[in-house]
């Protein structure tokens, strides 16, 4: 079998079970608090009202505490069905959480849009040489002999 998550995630049925199967069990519950705890404690530096880059988004499980304590969150993920899952949980934060279809791998901003950026588990969805391409052209100039420079 082929797995493909550029289609895998844009099921509504993987969209609506997805953190129930990953976050409900006992493990997985503290899996979940520590990695939000451990994301909040990341951008505290970071000024109330920031605007952070949320890619992939998801459901929004990760937007959610970082809503909670005063950024703005701009989700972005290849799926609408997993982004209206995102809509649903974090309404209650109206304008501070907006988000758009789009896929990271193809569509980069011009000029820098954010304040920062939270990009959890997106790597493991590309094959290796696509993560040392989607990481060097993170602002890492290419040296003459096509390595990448400190």
């Amino acid at each position: 079998m082929n797995w493909n998550p550029d289609e895998h995630y844009k099921s509504q049925k993987v969209a609506d079970e997805y953190d129930r199967k990953r976050f409900f069990s006992p493990a997985g519950r503290v899996f979940n608090y520590l990695e939000k705890r451990t994301i909040t404690k990341c951008f505290v530096s970071l000024p109330a009202g920031s605007i952070i880059a949320d890619a992939p988004c998801g459901t929004g499980r990760l937007a959610e505490p970082l809503l909670a304590v005063g950024y703005r969150v701009h989700g972005l993920d290849i799926s609408d069905e997993m982004l209206d899952v995102a809509r649903q949980r974090l309404r209650g934060f109206q304008e501070r959480f907006t988000c758009e279809v789009a896929d990271v791998k193809t569509s980069r901003p011009n000029e820098p849009l954010y304040d920062a950026a939270l990009c959890a588990r997106v790597l493991m969805h590309f094959p290796l040489d696509q993560q040392v391409e989607f990481l060097g052209e993170g602002g890492h100039p290419q040296s003459d002999d096509g390595g990448h420079q400190p």
